[in-house]
């Protein structure tokens, strides 16, 4: 379960709202600029957090788990996120030497 600490505690009538935890998880994880463009979702659940959306490798979906690791109070963590790559950027390359297809008509010249 996660409990209050110093660093994601947010009271109202003594209470803590897991919407206000969500809100922390998240502003901890875009501190770290690999993840900060990533579309990341946490939610707080009894005994944990779990961690939707998704990010471009799986050593950002490791890195997302070990930053809410290390917070404090942060119990079982489900990391249900998505590897998506990025669409690698062909690079096409025409010889000079290539014949065209469409080559003018030389007859006649």
């Amino acid at each position: 379960m996660v409990q209050p600490s110093s660093r994601i505690e947010e009271k109202t009538n003594g209470c803590l709202y897991p919407m206000n935890v969500e809100e922390k998880f998240l502003s901890i994880l875009k501190k770290d600029p690999r993840l900060a463009n990533r579309e990341v979702h946490c939610q707080a659940e009894t005994g944990g957090v779990i961690l939707r959306g998704w990010v471009r490798s799986f050593f950002e979906k490791q890195l997302a788990q070990e930053i809410l690791r290390r917070i404090e109070g942060v119990g079982e963590i489900h990391n249900e996120l998505e590897v998506r790559p990025e669409a690698q950027k062909s690079f096409i390359w025409n010889s000079p030497w290539e014949v065209e297809s469409t080559s003018p008509d030389l007859v006649g010249i």
